[in-house]
């Protein structure tokens, strides 16, 4: 994933659940490159452990989840999206 003001972004939104090789690429960039929090992370993480622990039991192995598609209308900048696992 990557950043840019929200001005600049589409309205649709795909989300994609990242595969375990991700996930353990994502951890070792988090031990080994950002070690520290990044802006907004400190609201949501609290702490960069916190995020390394999400990532090392992150069960995205074991399950999968067709990618969700949602248009964003501009009235919010936060918004929750469930899904429906199925094992692999």
């Amino acid at each position: 994933m990557d950043y840019d003001r929200i001005e600049n972004c589409l309205p649709i939104v795909k989300i994609l659940m990242m595969s375990s090789e991700e996930i353990e690429r994502a951890l070792e960039s988090r031990i080994k490159v950002w070690t520290m929090l990044l802006g907004g992370e400190p609201q949501r993480w609290g702490s960069i452990e916190a995020i390394r622990t999400a990532y090392r039991t992150a069960t995205n192995g074991c399950i999968s989840v067709e990618p969700l598609t949602a248009r964003w209308d501009g009235t919010s900048s936060e918004y929750e999206y469930a899904a429906v696992a199925t094992p692999r």
